[in-house]
Parts: C-alpha cells; structure tokens; sequence
C-alpha cells in the first residue's frame, strides 16, 4: 500500500478561506438571507445569542449541511 503523506496546513476551501481571512459575509450564516438588502433579519433566540451553527454559506447562500457534534 502506498503511504499518503500528509501536507500541513490542509487546503481550505473557498468557504473557509473567505472566513479565515475575515472578509465581509454577502450572505447571512444563519438566514442565508443577502446582507445588502434592507430587510430586517428576525433571528431565534439561539441564533440571536450565538448559539446555533452558521447553516448558510456566506458567500452564496445556499443552505449547507451541518453536523453538531
């Protein structure tokens, strides 16, 4: 069996990388709703608090899947 060798820092993926580097989100993490409209964003109390995991990419809104451990 060939040995795969581990390369450290792993590739990030466009998401990660637009978020590491702090770049302003486009979309909400947590409605996917655009960011540029004024409409108002009604959150639940635990999104509202932090709590809940962003389940919207950032970058073009669509929903993803997410895994709480």
């Amino acid at each position: 069996m060939p040995r795969h060798e581990a390369t450290w820092p792993p590739q990030l993926g466009e998401l990660a990388a637009a978020v590491a580097a702090g770049e302003t989100p486009i979309f909400h993490p947590n409605t996917g709703q655009e960011l540029s409209t004024e409409v108002e964003i009604r959150l639940h109390a635990a999104a509202a608090a932090g709590l809940d995991v962003p389940r919207y990419c950032q970058l073009c809104g669509r929903r993803m899947v997410v895994q709480v451990r």
